[in-house]
């Protein structure tokens, strides 16, 4: 099967860089008749990958997805209360949650995540993280603070990887102890 992948990006490859560059419109149809014969050879492959029950797919990554509209997390009386709950009992507080897309549509501008920290004698603690759980910490690879994405996978090392619902990439290896916040609810 890897053999059928690789052939793939060779064939990508090559067609991208045997592209003709003479001129603004037959650029752009030469994208076009590129982009239909990728698409022709992904049928190709996955006509092959049938009996392995796979198939490949191009993914378009951070697009706006539509999401729930925020209606609760707009109610500021409740959403007050709620915090000063949430703070009392479990040390945790809401967040306004950015637009990013990275969490589409799950999670989005306008929601409110419901965070509580990782705490030594509680039920919130590191080592009790499955995947699929939804985490805050600062990802090391490029410094970004308050990142908000979803485990997975776990290593027996320590290590957790993250990615949000809406990339391609994963975020890279984080030490569970860096974790800062686990996301226990979204307010729509």
């Amino acid at each position: 099967m890897l053999g059928l992948i690789e052939k793939f990006v060779t064939l990508v490859r090559d067609q991208i860089l045997s592209a003709p560059q003479e001129s603004k419109v037959s650029h752009i149809d030469s994208k076009v008749l590129r982009i239909e014969s990728i698409l022709e050879d992904i049928e190709t492959i996955n006509n092959e990958l049938k009996p392995f029950k796979k198939r490949l797919v191009l993914v378009s990554e951070g697009q706006d997805l539509a999401s729930p509209a925020p209606r609760v997390a707009n109610d500021h009386q409740f959403t007050k209360a709620l915090g000063q709950r949430i703070a009392t009992h479990y040390k945790g507080f809401l967040i306004d949650v950015k637009d990013s897309n990275s969490m589409d549509p799950w999670i989005d501008a306008g929601h409110k995540a419901v965070m509580i920290p990782f705490q030594t004698n509680s039920p919130f603690r590191t080592k009790d993280l499955v995947v699929g759980d939804i985490v805050m910490f600062d990802r090391s690879i490029d410094g970004a603070k308050n990142v908000l994405h979803r485990i997975v996978a776990i290593d027996k090392a320590g290590f957790v990887l993250t990615q949000g619902d809406n990339t391609v990439v994963v975020d890279g290896k984080t030490v569970s102890s860096d974790l800062k916040y686990l996301c226990v609810g979204v307010l729509y």
